[in-house]
């Protein structure tokens, strides 16, 4: 016969209420369509542990986070680092958020307003959506074509139809 406790743990676990904490990923846009959160130009932060910013240095118009645990909130901020004021915070698994801002990050909702900034890890985005194609951004790829990646993302505001890949973004294209 199970234990009380086992039952107990099954009925958690059944419900989504004690649910692993998986791979967040957050996407910013610059197309500002009424909060879909797509657009021709994507930056891409993956794998995004609680407590850890999307930051990429610019500003953004929307944000997609993607696969919050149910007890996780969404949090876009007004400074680089996840710094400054809250603009918009948000629950759901597929969250989009339209208030944009420098940084974006997600916690646990029961650790949500102890933010310690000092503890803050900084993520760069991995890669840069261009229409139906992806590239690598960071990392490896060097400093000067990342940031001519962040300077396409920056001019994307409000475009309908992706820009032309620049030919030296195409060795770091994902394939």
């Amino acid at each position: 016969m199970p234990s009380l406790a086992l039952n107990a743990l099954s009925l958690l676990l059944g419900s989504g209420l004690l649910a692993s904490v998986g791979a967040v990923t957050i996407t910013l846009s610059n197309f500002g369509n009424g909060a879909l959160c797509t657009g021709p130009v994507l930056l891409t932060c993956a794998s995004i542990a609680p407590n850890a910013c999307c930051d990429a240095g610019v500003i953004f118009d929307e944000t997609l986070f993607q696969g919050l645990p149910p007890t996780g909130i969404g949090i876009v901020y007004s400074g680089s680092g996840c710094t400054g004021k809250a603009t918009n915070t948000g629950y759901g698994l597929n969250l989009c958020l339209s208030r944009g801002g420098k940084g974006a990050n997600w916690n646990q909702v029961s650790n949500s307003a102890k933010r310690d900034e000092k503890n803050c890890t900084r993520v760069l985005p991995s890669t840069l959506s261009i229409g139906n194609r992806t590239f690598n951004i960071f990392g490896d790829v060097p400093l000067e074509v990342s940031e001519d990646m962040l300077s396409l993302f920056n001019n994307s505001r409000g475009i309908a139809e992706a820009p032309e890949v620049p030919p030296h973004f195409l060795p770091h294209e994902l394939v």
